[in-house]
């Protein structure tokens, strides 16, 4: 059932020289094919209305390209048979979505809106032809005003529209697009996007709208210009370079002169596919737009058909394909329309499975995004209040002692814990004995420090270097009436005192960074179980800032108090412990002698009175670690949940209301639920709307 223009007349007409398409039309429509058309055209459309276009279904389209001089406007009223906006004002600035249905007793349009895939309706049923240019130009107007309401354009005239294009009130192009929806009586089911002039500022949006695989590309280029010169050309083979999915509109027949035999053959060898270079496998078709004077007289459809016909037959090389079998059909509007629905209706037929896939897809999105919500309370408030402080105290206290499987919070405070065991080591005294004129070798300070697990370079320590003739020089101002041989203790003093005044900055480092630690995991924990309810979480935050600052108090009067033990007198029972560390030392100290007692060795003395100084700084580290652990982090989460449950006063008189007050929905998340569960909606209607036809297909 091919349309086509033949030289052999029907109906007895030769002034015409042959079959008119538009009264065939009604022949094509009466078909079970262009049921099927109907049928399969409504579907999109109504996938469309449903929000496929919001939902970023990829629904398959043809999008036409046009170039300036290529006749646009006069191609979109030859198509749809309506008027559309021909001056520079908002005309180019926005694209235009037409749909046109042959299912209907009498014509009729709608305008629509569509920003961001959200379709509105604009216009009322427009029954008259000439009231669609006004509602467009209205419409367009209101595309590009994003800050005016779109019923405040309804009313507007032409010359205050024009007023409003010149002014700078709207803006310059939108990809944002206007839809017009067209019922007719016969002829063949369309629809096609209608794209910007090729100017650099829409470019790039041009380029986007062609090149998904799913999009047909109507390519419209002119008679009187070379291929090679064409935008819309040159865009088309970059977002097709194959040719698989673009057709070729070639209008301005008649602007070819006779004399221009080069010309003529080369749009002959492209229409019947003999340039390899310009190959399209959806083939080329020639239209004849209506010129200015003929628009203005308001010509019929079938008139302006008499008129191609006319150029068709009587000019080169257009009547060499007028006089073929083969390519005669590729003349004229009628025979562009009615492949142009054949091929979206194909294209949109094989992408059916692909559609399905994709709603199913995001279907399951939306089901995981709204499972990744809290559930919504539906029972008593005062009961879900009592259980949700339950679970943050159950999950607090695992994170603490560390039974759960999350153990963030524990290796967050231990990079803590190792930056102070860290620091507390560089308070140590800086002994180097190598630098002592007897010492016959050099001995690394921090390799001796390896040992015992610090890793410190010369630059880490705190405190100066000591060598073993300064310890003696300490010694013997230390020494009063004592016997020969005898280390005098104020010596070990002098030296502890200098490493032990540098521990009380690292330690209160080390207790804020926890506590710091300590309040965001909380701020966490509290956000996770009581997020959904704004007011709930914000009470029970100030709660628990009351509970941290307290037993903030309470570890730091425990920390003052260990530091405070580790004044003079200094001493220790843990001997076994104290005797092995200071052996390392003495080792480490003395390794170039053989042993620490070699009688040869110059400074024994003043070795031991290092081994016993370096051996006593290793306690300390644990009793800090202890104290934050045990009288703040512990402490905070022992029996909270009866502090907390008493805080609340569910025995007052008025505890529920005020409960009920408190657990109400976080909006943005009841906002976010309501917005999913729409989407959810619409896809599933969008579902059953295409599973419903497939079946019946």
């Amino acid at each position: 059932m091919k349309r086509f223009i033949s030289r052999r007349g029907s109906s007895g007409d030769s002034s015409t020289g042959g079959l008119d398409p538009y009264m065939d039309s009604f022949v094509l429509s009466d078909t079970e094919y262009a049921r099927k058309r109907q049928v399969i055209f409504n579907l999109i459309r109504d996938l469309k209305a449903m929000g496929a276009n919001m939902e970023d279904i990829k629904i398959p389209r043809i999008v036409v390209i046009v170039g300036q001089p290529a006749g646009k406007s006069s191609l979109i009223e030859a198509i749809t048979q309506i008027n559309v906006p021909r001056d520079g004002g908002t005309c180019p600035r926005c694209p235009m979505e037409c749909n046109v249905s042959t299912n209907s007793a009498k014509w009729s349009c709608r305008i629509y809106l569509d920003r961001r895939g959200v379709r509105a309706p604009f216009s009322p049923e427009l029954t008259s032809k000439d009231s669609v240019e006004i509602w467009l130009r209205r419409a367009q107007a209101a595309i590009l005003s994003r800050s005016v309401l779109p019923e405040d354009f309804k009313e507007m005239s032409k010359k205050q529209l024009e007023a409003l294009t010149l002014g700078n009130q709207i803006d310059k192009f939108s990809s944002d697009s206007v839809v017009v929806d067209i019922e007719a009586t016969g002829g063949t089911d369309l629809s096609f996007n209608e794209d910007e002039n090729m100017i650099e500022l829409v470019r790039s949006l041009v380029e986007k709208n062609i090149q998904e695989s799913f999009v047909s590309i109507l390519m419209t280029v002119p008679a009187n210009d070379e291929m090679e010169n064409q935008q819309a050309a040159s865009l088309a083979r970059k977002a097709d370079p194959n040719g698989d999915r673009t057709v070729g509109i070639v209008t301005k027949p008649d602007a070819i002169s006779d004399g221009s035999v080069n010309s003529q053959q080369s749009w002959l060898k492209i229409i019947q596919g003999k340039d390899d270079k310009h190959m399209l496998k959806l083939g080329y078709y020639v239209v004849r737009l209506p010129q200015d004077t003929e628009r203005a007289k308001r010509l019929s459809p079938q008139e302006l058909n008499r008129l191609a016909i006319d150029c068709f037959s009587t000019k080169e090389p257009w009547k060499e394909l007028y006089q073929s079998d083969v390519f005669q059909h590729h003349l004229g509007i009628p025979n562009l329309v009615e492949h142009l629905s054949r091929v979206l209706m194909n294209i949109i037929h094989n992408s059916l499975p692909d559609l399905q896939a994709q709603i199913r897809d995001k279907l399951a999105q939306c089901d995981r995004d709204l499972q990744d919500l809290p559930e919504m309370l539906v029972g008593d408030p005062t009961a879900e209040a009592v259980a949700r402080i339950a679970d943050f105290c159950t999950d607090l206290r695992a994170s603490i002692y560390g039974y759960n499987e999350d153990k963030d919070f524990i290796h967050a405070t231990q990079d803590i814990y190792e930056r102070f065991v860290f620091a507390i080591a560089c308070t140590t005294p800086n002994f180097r004995p190598e630098m002592s004129p007897y010492v016959s070798r050099f001995v690394s300070g921090a390799d001796d420090l390896e040992q015992l697990g610090y890793h410190l370079r010369s630059a880490d320590f705190k405190l100066a270097p000591v060598s073993s003739a300064d310890v003696r020089t300490i010694m013997k101002k230390a020494t009063g009436w004592e016997l020969p041989h005898n280390t005098p203790y104020d010596a070990k003093v002098c030296l502890i005192e200098k490493s032990i005044e540098l521990w009380h900055a690292p330690s209160q480092a080390c207790f804020d960074e926890v506590t710091d630690a300590l309040r965001h995991w909380v701020d966490e924990k509290i956000s996770e179980h009581f997020g959904q309810f704004r007011a709930f979480e914000g009470h029970m935050s100030r709660i628990m800032r009351n509970e941290i600052d307290c037993h903030v108090l309470n570890a730091q009067k425990a920390l003052t108090s260990v530091l405070e033990c580790e004044e003079a007198p200094y001493t220790t029972v843990n001997t076994r412990y104290y005797n092995a560390i200071r052996s390392k030392w003495l080792q480490s100290y003395a390794p170039q002698y053989g042993t620490y007692n070699t009688p040869s060795y110059p400074y024994e003395p003043e070795t031991l009175v290092m081994a016993d100084v370096r051996a006593y700084f290793q306690r300390i580290i644990d009793y800090v670690l202890m104290i934050i652990q045990r009288h703040l982090n512990q402490e905070l989460v022992d029996d909270l949940s009866k502090r907390l449950l008493a805080k609340l006063e569910l025995s007052a008189k008025d505890a529920s209301s005020h409960l009920a007050a408190l657990m109400v929905e976080d909006p943005v998340i009841s906002a976010k639920r309501a917005k999913l569960e729409s989407r959810k909606n619409r896809l599933q209607d969008m579902q059953t709307k295409l599973n419903g036809f497939t079946m019946r297909w």
